[in-house]
């Protein structure tokens, strides 16, 4: 579930370009419409494009976006599901979470992207998926009634049935959802993540690309915290390690003594960093 936004960044540009705003605000509060109804995605555009801009600068960007259709709008989504599936592979996550990555945004009632899946056609972890992150945005800006409103509005059309039957189970489990309310959020999930994560990345052994994979979870929001190395082809390509922000690259082979002292190295900058960073949060409320 904290890797579903895997691949977001490949898209982040095209978005920022059509809307004339800040991509990441756009993709937001697009989880708080219905964009399958004409009424509810004319406001979103309305109230995003342009932002700050003129009327008439507003009615061109919604035009430019209008000229695009369906399809326009599909690519866009499959270049992002595509990506984030091809970076879970290349960190050698279960083909599962690849799949479920990818059918991130398809509905139950076949009126998805990007494939449009219908039904049983999306995998179990995308249909999943799909609610959560749109129940995520609802409880955080509404509230849990509003969380539990859309899951039941939208049951049977963008969501399994089931899935949300499982959900509405909880609404009574005020210490779940007391936990997601937590200023400490981050230490609460740092409660089910591995401790002193490495991910080693070959430049040439991936189809997504050691520095893209890099610059994508270093770009994440949050961004990943773990120690990522860049295993290289050329001396020549440690401006393009360096730029994705790998904490370590070394030309292949790599000595191992030498690797495994970098890492090292990283890992406990990264426990200091993460250390003075906890000291400033708690002086600072």
């Amino acid at each position: 579930m904290l890797l579903k936004d895997l691949g977001c960044s490949s898209n982040a540009a095209k978005i920022a370009y059509l809307f004339g705003a800040d991509d990441r605000s756009v993709k937001r509060s697009a989880r708080l419409i219905d964009w399958t109804k004409a009424r509810d995605t004319f406001r979103h555009l309305w109230n995003h494009c342009a932002a700050g801009g003129t009327t008439i600068e507003k009615v061109l960007k919604i035009a430019a976006i209008a000229r695009l259709g369906q399809e326009g709008g599909r690519k866009i989504a499959q270049i992002r599901c595509e990506r984030g599936a091809n970076i879970a592979r290349m960190l050698q996550l279960p083909e599962g979470t690849a799949t479920a990555i990818y059918d991130l945004d398809e509905h139950w009632n076949g009126r998805g992207t990007p494939r449009g899946l219908r039904g049983t056609q999306i995998s179990l972890l995308g249909r999943v998926c799909c609610l959560a992150q749109t129940v995520e945005v609802f409880y955080s800006v509404h509230g849990l009634g509003a969380a539990m409103d859309v899951s039941l509005d939208r049951r049977g059309e963008w969501f399994d049935p089931q899935v949300v039957d499982t959900l509405l189970r909880t609404r009574r489990d005020s210490d779940f959802w007391n936990r997601l309310k937590s200023p400490d959020l981050a230490g609460e999930l740092s409660r089910w993540e591995p401790q002193d994560e490495i991910i080693l990345a070959d430049e040439t052994q991936s189809r997504a690309g050691a520095f893209a994979l890099t610059k994508d979870l270093r770009d994440e929001l949050p961004p990943y915290d773990g120690v990522i190395v860049i295993l290289l082809d050329r001396p020549h390509d440690a401006w393009l390690a360096r730029w994705s922000g790998a904490d370590a690259w070394f030309v292949k082979p790599a000595d191992p003594f030498a690797l495994a002292d970098r890492v090292l190295e990283a890992l406990e900058s990264r426990r200091e960093a993460a250390a003075t960073r906890d000291t400033t949060e708690k002086e600072t409320a």
